[in-house]
């Protein structure tokens, strides 16, 4: 087994940590909406 050096310590900006916190927002919401069967309307969707 390969060992993947994951011990960084990144260091963003307060933009940079604002914008992965709304990806990892939107997709944790797409991820409850599927696993939910939830209805979205066209113009969401858009």
């Amino acid at each position: 087994m390969s060992q993947h050096n994951l011990g960084h310590d990144l260091q963003f900006s307060e933009e940079q940590n604002k914008l992965l916190k709304q990806y990892y927002n939107g997709n944790k919401l797409l991820v409850e909406c599927l696993n939910r069967d939830c209805y979205v309307s066209r113009e969401v969707r858009q």
